[in-house]
């Protein structure tokens, strides 16, 4: 669930979303390969339109209608992710069935119980498209190598690569297709810009 002084703003429909949290006590939420992919796709098994079912053969809700994701990164210790609401409490569905997955496989496999993530996961609305430029750029650069890092949705904004189930679509459209991302995020990286993700001034923004 999200962290309690950011419920308020969740309602909000049409609105993109950035969602953070890390590991407890600095905790490697990744270990390796395993488990990012593994986390990618508790993800995925909301949104794909590909089947997926749990244990027990029962079918996973499909969420594409209520909730996508844009961006995401994923740091040893942390992720970020662009999520887009579309109808309200999609996000809360998806962050509850994907990070509750994603904790009892990790706990599973390494051989240990209890919290993975230090606090609920924190949801910051990005309220205009000069906010949700500079947060995608911001994802998309978290690593130190910058965008070229693997575990990153830059590739797919560039359009070398595909995946069926990040809303590439809905990032690119805040700024005006791909080769409108590329000169800002090539402007971006060359500043080396960190400037806060304050709402602050920003008028508001909808998707559509």
């Amino acid at each position: 669930m999200p962290s309690r002084n950011q419920r308020k703003s969740h309602a909000a429909v049409d609105r993109l979303f950035h969602v953070y949290n890390r590991g407890i006590d600095r905790l490697a939420i990744f270990q390796d390969a395993v488990d990012q992919r593994e986390f990618l796709q508790c993800f995925r098994r909301y949104l794909s339109p590909e089947p997926f079912r749990d244990d027990h053969f029962r079918p996973y809700r499909k969420l594409s209608d209520q909730v996508a994701v844009a961006a995401y990164c994923l740091m040893p210790n942390h992720f970020h992710l662009i999520v887009h609401q579309i109808q309200e409490g999609g996000m809360a569905k998806l962050m509850h069935g994907a990070l509750s997955g994603y904790v009892s496989s990790y706990n599973r496999r390494h051989g240990r119980s209890g919290r993975l993530f230090e606090a609920p996961y924190k949801a910051a609305e990005i309220v205009s498209h000069g906010q949700a430029k500079r947060a995608i750029a911001y994802v998309h650069n978290n690593h130190p190598i910058g965008p070229d890092y693997e575990l990153c949705t830059h590739p797919l904004y560039r359009g070398k690569a595909q995946s069926d189930w990040i809303a590439v679509e809905t990032g690119l459209r805040v700024f005006g297709g791909v080769d409108h991302y590329s000169d800002y995020m090539d402007r971006y990286v060359a500043s080396k810009s960190a400037e806060p993700l304050s709402a602050a001034g920003f008028d508001s923004l909808r998707i559509h």
